[in-house]
């Protein structure tokens, strides 16, 4: 099972979307993002199993709490799949 990793604003806003996930019932953490995700400033996100993926950006969306970008694990390497 690969890991998602969906970028936030920053801290806060990353654990408000996983009070919003964990709500929902779908499982998630707050990450620090490695460096090669966090150019646009923020170095925090948002982990969650993959196979939750679609569910839980259609519950950020609904709570208001979008991610900037969102990240799966590919083997050893990070690939943008959305925003």
């Amino acid at each position: 099972m690969a890991d998602c990793l969906f970028t936030s604003r920053g801290q806060t806003r990353a654990q408000l979307m996983v009070s919003a996930l964990k709500a929902a019932g779908i499982g998630a953490s707050t990450r620090k993002l490695p460096l090669k995700l966090a150019n646009e400033g923020c170095a925090y996100g948002v982990a969650v199993a993959e196979n939750d993926r679609e569910r839980a950006l259609r519950t950020l969306r609904l709570e208001g709490l979008p991610p900037r970008r969102v990240y799966c694990e590919r083997g050893y390497d990070w690939t943008e799949v959305g925003r």
